[in-house]
């Protein structure tokens, strides 16, 4: 078993019918979040016994930086990296889906380099600002 830098960050790890999620992962190892804020435990229940086999997701097709999937209005979204260099992890490096809207949004000077789409828009963007992005498509 060999996984890419952070491949699992944000999955939810099913052991029975208890659930973490994965806040990184190395090579063999992965790293959970805490359940709660505060909490010393990363599981949902009690904690299963090492050896208990575990159920990890694939990862899904489209795997953005940012990735708007609901009605946004008025989001400004500015000067980030949202690269992907290094673990080639992101397929995009901003998506909206077909489910949703970005009316009146400002996009603007953010660094996308790296990723397969700098941008994609299955729901074409209402109005708004979007210029000075980056990619290196």
């Amino acid at each position: 078993m060999s996984w890419p830098a952070d491949g699992h960050r944000g999955k939810v790890l099913r052991v029975g019918h208890r659930y973490a999620v994965v806040a990184a992962n190395d090579a063999t190892t992965l790293t959970l979040t805490p359940i709660r804020p505060g909490s010393a435990n990363s599981w949902s229940a009690d904690t299963p016994p090492p050896g208990t086999p575990y159920e990890l997701p694939a990862a899904p097709t489209s795997r953005a930086g940012i990735m708007i999937n609901a009605a946004a209005d008025s989001v400004t979204i500015r000067g980030n990296l949202i690269r992907d260099t290094r673990s080639h992890t992101q397929t995009h490096g901003i998506l909206i889906t077909d489910r949703g809207d970005c009316v009146n949004c400002r996009v603007v000077e953010n660094d996308l380099d790296g990723n397969q789409f700098a941008i994609q828009t299955d729901t074409p963007p209402g109005g708004g600002h979007w210029e000075g992005n980056h990619g290196d498509q």
